[in-house]
């Protein structure tokens, strides 16, 4: 199918190359039958003449060679012309299906990158189901047993939130490459120095947890 389609393609660009060089040839001897000065004063030769001479210079420079009577006559298509259109068939196929290789291989390697955190994110899950769970068989307060609920509910839900944008910073950075920040090296300075206040209530945690314990009589789970 490949051989065909470039077979074909070359085929085709040969026959253009080809009417190309009949149609200037054709062009140049109907500027050798026009009148000359002599016969119409509205001609002017010079001008006719620098058009023939583009046009033979245009032929002489034509990949195609000269044909004699007999091979007008036959119509044939010069094999050279026709081996060097093949050449450039196959390449350019060649490089659209490269192009479409490697899209399909991005597609697979999204795929692939998907679902490793998707195992992630379910394994994690996991297990703070497990933890809710043990909550449920565990006898304690209702109130220290609904906070722990709410604390696991959270971390699993921040567990899916990570997922979602790891997912996000893939895609955005296989899309977007953006370019490196300039380097300027200076070992008397180690980065610019920020100053960051987080607010909080005495309720509220900095975003690390650690549920479970002797205290909870369930296993320890950490979250970062």
């Amino acid at each position: 199918m490949r051989a065909e389609l470039t077979e074909s393609k070359s085929k085709r660009e040969a026959l253009e190359c080809e009417l190309h060089h009949l149609l200037l040839q054709l062009h140049s001897s109907q500027l050798a039958k026009l009148p000359d000065k002599r016969s119409d004063g509205h001609f002017k030769p010079p001008d006719v003449n620098v058009i023939k001479k583009k046009l033979d210079d245009e032929i002489r420079q034509s990949p195609l060679p000269r044909m004699n009577s007999k091979d007008s006559e036959d119509m044939k298509i010069n094999p050279a012309s026709v081996e060097s259109a093949k050449y450039k068939a196959e390449i350019a196929q060649l490089k659209a299906e490269n192009a479409a290789l490697r899209n399909e291989v991005l597609a697979l390697n999204s795929e692939v990158y998907g679902a490793k955190l998707a195992a992630k994110y379910l394994d994690k899950e996991l297990a703070g189901r497990i933890q809710q769970l043990q909550l449920l068989g565990r006898e304690m307060r209702g109130d220290v047993r609904d906070k722990l609920w709410r604390q696991l509910e959270s971390e699993i839900l921040l567990q899916r939130h990570k997922t979602v944008v790891r997912a996000c910073r893939r895609n955005s950075s296989m899309n977007n490459k953006c370019p490196k920040p300039d380097f300027i090296e200076n070992p008397g300075q180690f980065g610019d120095s920020r100053t960051v206040v987080v607010k909080r209530k005495p309720d509220q945690g900095l975003g690390i947890s650690i549920t479970g314990g002797r205290e909870h009589g369930v296993e320890s789970i950490q979250y970062g």
